[in-house]
């Protein structure tokens, strides 16, 4: 059995901290994930051009 890679367990935790954040309607939760998330693919984005 192969773990996912660390990258892809931050950017699940992310999306689930986001719809969270929406469902149960607790704005800090739903801002503060959507801009780690928007952080996180840019960081992404950067570490695929680097390669």
């Amino acid at each position: 059995m192969q773990l996912p890679s660390l990258r892809a367990v931050i950017g699940g935790a992310l999306v689930l901290a986001i719809a969270a954040g929406f469902e149960f309607e607790l704005a800090w939760l739903f801002l503060g994930g959507l801009v780690l998330f928007l952080g996180w693919c840019g960081y992404m984005l950067m570490a695929a051009d680097e390669s």
